[in-house]
C-alpha cells in the first residue's frame, strides 16, 4: 500500500484529426464507435463539443485504456463557421493571418487530441447519423410530415431525393409529387422506414432499383404526363374491375414459364441490421405446409441491411416466401400500341385461350417496338404479392441467466494515510532518503463489493480535476462477530478470508492497526495498537483489512485533502463515475510524526474506571525507526520501548465534568504523579491526555482516559477537651 517506482508498461497515445463522413447538413449525431465499443452515445442537433470519459473502453487501463478527450460535432450547415482546432493546427498563413476552409455542407468531426488508447494503431471510428427532416439541399426536405418513420426514414423520400438531388441524384425535378405522397401516405402506414448509407458505388439508377426492391414498388416515366412517378405492389384492387387484356390486343405470348415443385422455397431466412449494434441479425419464415408436402426443407437466404427493424424485418420475409413458395406464371405479351396505356404496377387479367390465359397478372417492365415494327411488349407476373399480415413474435426467452453482473459500488472502502513503517518496507532506500517530513502517501483499502468484480478503476481529485491512477487491487478483509474492548486480543471473525494471505500480516481495524499472527476455528490471535496507533473499543461487523489493498502513486504534501473514488470493474464493464462513493481526508504528514505514547498505566492499572488518589501515571514509546521490522516483530501497545532522539510527552491533566486544566506540562520523563497537590477535593472524574512530541511534531493519535476519582478520607483528629 505503500509507494514504489514502476516500470514503463506502454504509452497512451493521442490523436488529433479531421475526420470527415459525409454530405451535410445532417439532423443529429447519435453515437460514436471505437472498433466495436460505443464511446460516446447522445444526441448533438447542433454544432457542438462532446467530452468522451471511457478510460476502459478497450478493456483494462494500464494493459489497452480508452477514450478520454473532447471532439467536436460538425453537422456541415452553410452557415457553419472555422472550426479553431483546424485553424490553429491546419491553416495556412496568408497576409498574416492563418486562413482555412469551414468545410460547409461536409458532417465531420475534429478531435482535439483526445487519448485513443495504449495501442499505436487506433480503433476505427464509426459514427451513427441522422438525416431525416433535412433535404439534401439543407432545406427541409420534400412532405417532411410524412418522412420519419421509427428511427427510419420513409422509402418514398428516398427515392424522390436520389431522382431530384444534382449532388448525388439524376437531377430530375419532373417529378410526379401527386404519385410520389400516395406512395409515401401507404409506406408510413406501414411503417416501412429504411436506414442507408449510399457511398456511390453503383448507378443512381441500380440504387433507386434496389429501393423498390424493398418496397415492392415500381419507378418508371409516365408516357401521358413526361413525369418520373412511382407506385406500389399492394393487395388494393378489385378483381371485378381489374382492366382485362384479351386477344383483341395480344398478338402472341412467348417465354410462358411456372415453377416447378423443385424451385418452391419453403423455408427463407432474411437479414437485417441490428438497429442497437449494427451488427447483421435473421428472422426465418417457414411454410410448414409445403415443407410437409415435400418432406424436407429447403431454404434460401436474402439479405435487406436497409432494415433495421424486427417487424418490418418478418413482414418483408413474409412477403417474400410467399412468393417464391408459389408456382406464379411469367409470361411475355407483344401487343399492339393500344397496350402502352399500361404502365409497370398495373393489374390486369389477362384473357387470351391460345395460351391458355385467364389469369390476375401485374406489369413488371415495358418496352415499346419501333417504327418498322410497331408494338408493345409486356412482361407479366401472376399477382400474389400483397402486404404480408401478422405479427412479429420474438422467440421466447431461453432462462438462461448472465453470471456476470453488472458493476455495482463499493460499500465499504477506507481511505488511510501511510505509515513510515509501510513506506520504509515498500520504498527502496534512495527513494525513502527522498522524502520529507511534508511528504505523504494515501492507501486504498476495499472490499470486494461481488465475486465477479476484478477490480476497481482508482481516481482521486487533483484541484478540481478527477484524475485517473491504475486499476487497484481489493484488499483481503473479514468483519469482527462480536464487539471488542481494548484489550482483547482474540477477535471472532465472521469468515476466514484473512486466511487467504500470509500470516502474521499487519491489518487495519478501524482507525487501529493490528497484527494478525493466527485464526484457528474463526478466532484470530492478534496484537494491539501497533505502530503509530492505541488500541480502542470496536463494535461487531467492523472490517479488519489486511494492508494489501491498494495505494496512489501521486506524492502529496502535509495539509492537502484527497478524495478518492473506485469505479468497479466486472466483464461488463466499469461502473459510472457517478454511481461511485467518494471518500476524502486530510493529510497530517503520518509518516514523519513519532509514534504514540505506549503502555500507559494508572495505578499499574490499564484503562481503570476508577482510581483512588494519589494516581501514579507511567507511560512508555515506541521508535519510529526502530519499528522498519517484519510484522511478527512489531511490539504491541502494551510492551514497553524507547522513544526517538529528541522525543517529549505533552500532559494535560482536566476536570471531566467542567473541562478545567488542572495540570499542563511537557517532560522528557514517562512518569507523572496526581495528587492532591494537583487535584482539587471536590473533583469527581478526571481526563488524562499524553502526546508523544518531536520537534514540534504531534503523534497521530494521543492517548486519553476519562475515570472516575476517589479520595482517600482523612483521619479526624480530636482534642482532650472534647472527650
Amino acid at each position: 500500500m505503500g509507494s514504489k517506482k514502476k516500470q514503463v508498461a506502454g504509452h497512451r497515445w493521442f490523436w488529433g484529426q479531421h475526420l470527415v463522413l459525409c454530405h451535410g447538413p445532417v439532423d443529429a449525431v447519435r453515437r460514436i464507435w471505437f472498433g466495436e465499443k460505443v464511446g460516446w452515445s447522445g444526441s448533438v442537433l447542433s454544432n457542438s463539443r462532446i467530452h468522451i470519459d471511457q478510460p476502459t473502453l478497450f478493456g483494462d487501463r494500464d494493459q489497452y485504456g480508452g477514450i478520454v478527450g473532447d471532439i467536436d460535432i460538425c453537422l456541415g450547415h452553410a452557415s457553419q463557421i472555422v472550426n479553431n482546432y483546424l485553424a490553429h493546427h491546419c491553416g495556412q498563413v496568408v497576409n498574416g493571418q492563418k486562413v482555412v476552409s469551414a468545410f460547409r455542407h461536409l458532417t465531420a468531426l475534429v478531435f482535439r487530441k483526445p487519448e485513443m488508447g495504449n495501442s499505436s494503431y487506433p480503433a476505427p471510428v464509426a459514427v451513427e447519423v441522422e438525416r431525416i427532416s433535412t433535404g439534401w439541399d439543407g432545406n427541409e426536405i420534400w412532405y417532411v410530415t410524412k418522412a420519419a418513420i421509427g428511427n427510419g426514414l420513409n422509402g418514398a423520400h428516398i427515392v424522390h431525393e436520389l431522382i431530384e438531388c444534382p449532388e448525388w441524384g439524376t437531377g430530375n425535378s419532373n417529378i410526379d409529387n401527386k404519385a410520389f405522397e400516395a406512395c409515401a401516405n401507404t409506406l408510413y402506414a406501414e411503417g416501412f422506414g429504411l436506414n442507408a448509407h449510399w457511398v456511390k458505388q453503383q448507378p443512381v439508377e441500380q440504387f433507386v432499383k434496389d429501393i423498390c426492391r424493398y418496397l415492392n414498388g415500381y419507378v418508371f416515366t409516365d408516357e401521358a404526363s413526361g413525369l418520373i412517378t412511382m407506385r406500389l405492389a399492394r393487395d388494393n384492387y378489385d378483381t371485378s374491375k381489374v382492366p382485362a387484356l384479351t386477344s383483341k390486343v395480344i398478338k402472341t405470348a412467348k417465354n410462358i414459364r411456372r415453377r416447378t415443385q423443385a424451385d418452391i422455397i419453403n423455408t427463407l431466412t432474411l437479414t437485417y441490421t441490428d438497429p442497437t449494434t449494427y451488427e447483421k441479425s435473421a428472422v426465418t419464415v417457414i411454410n410448414s405446409a409445403m415443407v410437409h408436402a415435400v418432406g424436407r426443407t429447403i431454404g434460401e437466404t436474402v439479405n435487406f441491411p436497409m432494415i433495421h427493424d424486427a417487424q418490418l424485418a418478418y413482414r418483408v420475409a413474409m412477403r417474400e416466401l410467399k412468393m417464391l413458395s408459389a408456382r406464379l406464371m411469367t409470361t411475355e405479351l407483344y401487343c399492339d400500341t393500344t397496350a402502352s396505356v399500361y404502365q409497370p404496377g398495373d393489374v390486369v387479367r389477362v384473357v387470351y385461350p391460345p395460351a391458355g390465359f385467364n389469369h390476375i397478372m401485374r406489369v413488371q417492365k415495358k418496352r415499346r417496338g419501333s417504327m418498322a415494327q410497331p408494338e408493345v411488349k409486356l412482361e407479366l407476373m401472376e399477382d400474389i404479392f400483397s402486404a404480408a399480415t401478422g405479427d412479429y413474435i420474438p422467440p421466447p426467452p431461453s432462462g438462461w441467466k448472465d453470471p456476470i453482473t453488472t458493476p455495482v459500488p463499493i460499500t465499504i472502502q477506507q481511505v488511510v494515510e501511510s505509515p513510515y513503517w509501510l513506506l520504509a518496507t515498500s520504498l527502496n532506500p534512495s527513494e525513502l532518503a527522498a522524502l520529507n517530513k511534508h511528504s505523504c502517501f494515501v492507501g486504498w483499502l476495499a472490499r470486494k463489493p461481488s465475486g465477479d468484480t476484478i477490480g476497481a478503476d482508482l481516481y482521486y481529485n487533483n484541484f478540481d480535476r478527477w484524475i485517473y491512477s491504475h486499476r487497484a487491487s481489493f484488499s483481503t478483509s473479514s468483519m469482527l462477530a462480536e464487539s471488542i474492548s481494548p484489550m482483547a486480543t482474540q477477535l471472532r471473525l465472521i469468515d476466514s478470508n484473512l486466511l487467504t494471505i500470509e500470516l502474521p500480516a499487519v491489518c487495519q481495524l478501524g482507525g487501529e492497526l493490528v497484527v494478525v499472527k493466527s485464526i484457528v476455528d474463526g478466532v484470530a490471535e492478534v496484537e494491539r495498537g501497533v505502530l503509530d496507533t492505541i488500541p480502542a473499543e470496536h463494535a461487531a461487523m467492523i472490517v479488519i483489512a489486511a494492508l494489501d489493498g491498494d495505494a496512489l502513486d501521486t506524492e502529496f504534501t502535509t495539509g492537502e485533502q484527497v478524495s478518492v473514488r473506485g469505479l468497479t470493474v466486472t466483464a461488463r464493464g466499469a461502473l459510472p463515475k457517478d454511481d461511485a462513493a467518494i471518500i476524502t481526508t486530510e493529510l497530517v504528514g503520518r509518516a514523519a510524526k513519532p509514534l504514540c505514547v505506549t503502555n500507559v498505566k494508572l495505578n499499574d492499572e490499564h484503562w481503570p474506571d476508577t482510581i483512588t488518589i494519589p494516581v501514579n501515571v507511567t507511560w512508555s514509546h515506541r521508535n519510529r525507526i526502530s519499528q522498519v521490522v517484519e510484522p511478527q516483530h512489531l511490539t504491541n501497545w502494551y510492551t514497553g520501548g524507547t522513544p526517538e532522539p529528541d522525543t517529549t510527552t505533552q500532559i494535560s491533566v482536566m476536570d471531566a465534568d467542567t473541562n478545567a486544566v488542572l495540570y499542563q506540562g511537557e517532560t522528557t520523563e514517562t512518569e507523572l504523579l496526581l495528587d492532591e497537590t494537583l487535584i482539587p477535593a471536590l473533583t469527581q472524574r478526571l481526563t488524562i491526555t499524553l502526546t508523544a512530541t518531536r520537534e514540534g511534531n504531534e503523534a497521530m493519535q494521543p492517548f486519553s482516559h476519562t475515570f472516575n476519582v476517589v479520595f482517600t478520607p482523612k483521619a479526624e483528629v480530636f482534642k482532650n477537651s472534647d472527650i
